[in-house]
């Protein structure tokens, strides 16, 4: 995210998370809309905005069955982790996993869950 966003959201350098998640969410080509349609708006609107976009991307890119996703992950697990959750993770994220070489079971509890669970909350329930 370029310092003329942040300036024309008003989002702070400190809201690391929702410039995180902006920056994994939007490509530049979708910055157009996301000023359109949060400029003026509190820094909390803003974070229900992107987390909203988060939901919908979850349920227009999810893996249609667990053979992709277990395909995906055997050949980069971050990037199927990622498409997973809609979220941006890093190393030190996923090795918080405890079942981090298991797809099978990481996908079986997840579909036991909301689609928009978050990635730390889903680490805490196993």
């Amino acid at each position: 995210m370029d310092d003329n966003l942040k300036r024309l959201l008003d989002i702070e350098d400190t809201a690391i998370e929702l410039i995180a998640m902006i920056n994994f969410l939007f490509k530049v080509s979708d910055y157009k809309e996301l000023i359109y349609d949060c400029i003026g708006l509190t820094g909390k609107e803003i974070n229900k905005y992107v987390y909203d976009k988060r939901r919908e991307k979850i349920m227009n890119t999810r893996y249609s069955d667990i053979d992709d996703f277990v395909q995906d992950f055997l050949v980069a697990k971050d990037k199927a982790l990622e498409r997973l959750f809609q979220e941006p993770l890093n190393a030190a994220k996923i090795s918080r996993l405890s079942i981090k070489d298991d797809p099978l079971r990481i996908y079986e509890l997840y579909c036991k869950q909301k689609p928009d669970i978050r990635f730390m909350n889903f680490v805490r329930l196993l």
